[in-house]
């Protein structure tokens, strides 16, 4: 999910081995498949994520290691995380955002055990420019937020 925010690239999609409910079943590919994409708050957020960005800021990473970037779509930001190798915490300050504004990001992320199941887990983080954002990222994994404003 990180890649999809971290790497912009005109080519980018989404590719699941599952059919799309109701597609056509054939021979070949996806639409030889028994099992089918189930729709949740994860395909949702494929489903909502902008294909154009206003504004994108590197906010932090070390090349071969990890990179944070935010990116900017009308009033919304999305982050994205990746990580390789071990285990970090990263720290993400969103100096980027409003003053004296509050704000809401909905957190996509992976435990250990959720990497082991092909899991994410989602939570709910609400916070305001001034405060610091620990992110706990798994080794060679990444988390991805959606960042909007709530007054």
């Amino acid at each position: 999910m990180a890649k999809a925010i971290a790497l912009y690239s005109p080519w980018q999609f989404i590719y699941w081995y599952d059919r799309p409910e109701e597609s056509p079943r054939k021979a070949g590919g996806a639409g030889s498949t028994e099992t089918i994409i189930q729709e949740d708050k994860i395909t949702d957020f494929y489903k909502y994520l902008p294909v154009a960005w206003d504004d994108s800021r590197f906010l932090d990473g070390r090349v071969g290691e990890y990179a944070v970037v935010a990116r900017k779509s009308g009033h919304d930001w999305y982050g994205g995380a990746l990580n390789a190798g071990d285990k970090r915490k990263i720290t993400l300050h969103p100096d980027f955002l409003d003053k004296e504004s509050m704000y809401e990001a909905i957190l996509y992320y992976q435990t250990l055990a959720d990497k082991k199941k092909n899991k994410v887990s989602i939570r709910k983080i609400r916070f305001s420019r001034e405060d610091v954002l620990p992110l706990e990222v798994e080794e060679n994994s990444g988390c991805a937020l959606h960042i909007y404003k709530i007054y």
